[in-house]
């Protein structure tokens, strides 16, 4: 049996109490059982046995079971699904917040984790955010990650991770720091994005890759240690024999090529260069004419015009001329 507490709508009605050995108490409206409190202090709300440690709430097939936490001004409830298992948040005037499905995954902002590509699947972690921004780095449906001190050139990182075999254990394979700068209240800190991978087995994540603060690309690019990749800026493989504009075979950030007259070419670039401080290096050859050399004629920004000459000196148009700009 049970010791009652029955608040009753029959006969003449008031609270009825009814006593008895077992320990457990049940509060009761129109002598139906609302809660329960066993013999170990567990509640439970909607069922007469609480098997959860703490506070069970129960409701019948097919209902939503929840807990709401409300104040004057917002009410937020915790439920179960009613068909489908799944634990959601909800604001109650706006609606669901986030949800954790039967596996396990999280969805912030969405109530489904399916993500369609190569894989499709659910994914253990989806954030969804409605946004119209079109401005780079304006998007409000983003994903940030905080380092709480102010110390200047820590760090905050995103983290890559696997389970190696029996032990549950798990041990980084790859990482993507961010290394902050020094901080002055409500301003934007410096950051450099470091990439890092585990070179061998049993070897910790190293650094591989680094872009510094100025946008300059670091990695081991035969130095042995990470350090600035200086990258080609334009190049072309052109047919100097043919007119005006001579046949490119290939290139890069190179929009023509302007034959003004015998051996005399201007490379134009598709994007103009910072300043005209580039270094460019040219070959030139026509068959018995291969020691060629190049006279620069102009050089500009969005352009660079030369003359292949032979060892004379004299101007000639070479078969097959290649033309790097280094900056």
């Amino acid at each position: 049996m049970t010791t009652t507490i029955n608040a009753s709508n029959s006969g003449s009605g008031g609270l009825v109490q009814t006593a008895d050995a077992s320990g457990i108490l049940a509060l009761q409206t129109a002598g139906t059982t609302a809660v329960t409190v066993d013999t170990s202090q567990n509640v439970g709300i909607g069922t007469t046995g609480p098997s959860a440690l703490g506070l069970q709430v129960t409701k019948g097939s097919g209902v939503q079971a929840g807990v709401a936490i409300t104040n004057p001004v917002s009410s937020w409830a915790i439920r179960c699904g009613a068909s489908v298992n799944y634990l959601d948040f909800t604001d109650q005037a706006a609606g669901e917040r986030m949800r954790i499905d039967s596996s396990g995954n999280l969805g912030v902002g969405a109530s489904t984790n399916n993500v369609y590509d190569q894989v499709a699947a659910s994914r253990a972690l989806v954030v969804q955010k409605s946004d119209t921004s079109t401005t780079l780095n304006g998007s409000t449906a983003a994903v940030t990650i905080v380092n709480g001190d102010t110390t200047t050139s820590n760090t905050a990182q995103l983290n890559f991770a696997a389970i190696t075999g029996a032990s549950a254990s798990q041990y980084s394979s790859a990482i993507i720091s961010c290394i902050f700068g020094a901080r002055t209240n409500t301003q934007y800190p410096t950051g450099q994005l470091v990439f890092s991978t585990s070179t061998s087995l049993n070897s910790a994540p190293t650094e591989k890759m680094r872009i510094d603060s100025s946008g300059n690309l670091l990695f081991n690019s035969g130095y042995g240690s990470a350090a600035t990749a200086y990258g080609c800026r334009v190049w072309v493989n052109f047919n100097g024999t043919t007119s005006s504009p001579s046949t490119i075979r290939g290139s890069g950030n190179v929009s023509s090529v302007t034959k003004n007259g015998t051996g005399d070419f201007t490379i134009n670039f598709t994007t103009a260069l910072v300043d005209t401080n580039y270094a460019p290096m040219i070959t030139a050859d026509r068959g018995g004419h291969a020691a060629m050399g190049y006279k620069p004629t102009t050089i500009a920004t969005s352009s660079y015009r030369f003359t292949s000459v032979q060892q004379q000196g004299t101007a000639l148009d070479s078969e097959f001329t290649s033309v790097t700009i280094f900056r």
